[in-house]
């Protein structure tokens, strides 16, 4: 009984702590939203520019879409979703959040054959190698097709 109590108390301890000392305001918090949305519409400008050509070809096309994410304590928000539609496959840019650790925000970019996950670490986009431990690359044109090889059948 007595370590039901201490756990309680503890609890309670935090409880308190938390609440007069918050991690981030909510303007903090709005804030470090924004950026990462404006992260993610730089993300998706950089690969339709690399992919523009073949849109001009008629090789591929782009859909966008929105979907909700809910990550408290910011209160759930729309993201955009970039869809590439290359014959009759789609490969899927879906944002996961931005409350990642060691992170500033994680994208998967998904397809028929799998799922590659790609983050925001500082000011720039990294492609995550899960070999037996974590790897982080440049994400870049190169990187990218290395992505579409491993998603896509």
């Amino acid at each position: 009984m007595a370590k039901t109590m201490g756990l309680t108390d503890f609890l309670k301890s935090k409880a308190r702590h938390d609440e007069q000392e918050p991690l981030l305001t909510k303007k903090e918090w709005d804030t470090r939203k924004e950026k990462w949305l404006r992260r993610i519409d730089e993300l998706y400008e950089e690969v339709r520019n690399w992919l523009e050509p073949l849109k001009k070809e008629t090789i591929l096309d782009f859909i966008d879409s929105k979907m909700v994410l809910n990550e408290p304590p910011l209160d759930p928000y729309n993201v955009k979703v970039l869809t590439i539609v290359i014959g009759g496959q789609r490969i899927s840019f879906v944002p996961k959040g931005t409350l990642i650790v060691g992170a500033q925000g994680r994208v998967d970019i998904q397809g028929h054959k799998g799922m590659r996950t790609i983050i925001l670490s500082g000011d720039k986009w990294s492609l995550v190698r899960r070999t037996p431990s974590l790897k982080l690359l440049d994400f870049d044109q190169t990187s990218f097709q290395s992505i579409l090889d491993d998603v896509m059948e």
